[in-house]
């Protein structure tokens, strides 16, 4: 709702497990959008984010992506809240995430 209300057309897809993946959505999206945004409470490195990249990269679609994620290091024990705010993953860094992706030239 925020990126609506500044002019961003966002489409949310909720993935809720890593496999299978819905690599008809994923490329079709990829193709329509050229760009992605994947954000997740995991590890980056070989993580959902990765994954898409792969799925596009193999089926010849090329985006500007950027993925949100945990990182390869260990997290230090606090309140889970404290724990994405640390990471980067709150309400306002998706956000400006997204306007960064949206404001980024695309490479196709």
């Amino acid at each position: 709702q925020e990126l609506e209300s500044a002019g961003v057309e966002a489409h949310v897809v909720n993935c809720r497990y890593l496999k299978p993946m819905d690599v008809d959505l994923l490329v079709e999206l990829g193709r329509r959008f050229g760009r992605i945004l994947t954000v997740e409470e995991s590890a980056l490195w070989s993580g959902f984010g990765a994954n898409v990249g792969r799925i596009l990269d193999d089926h010849g679609v090329l985006v500007e992506m950027r993925s949100l994620g945990m990182p390869d290091r260990v997290i230090d024990h606090a309140a889970r809240k404290i724990q994405l705010e640390e990471c980067g993953l709150t309400p306002a860094a998706i956000r400006e995430a997204a306007q960064a992706l949206v404001d980024a030239p695309v490479r196709r």
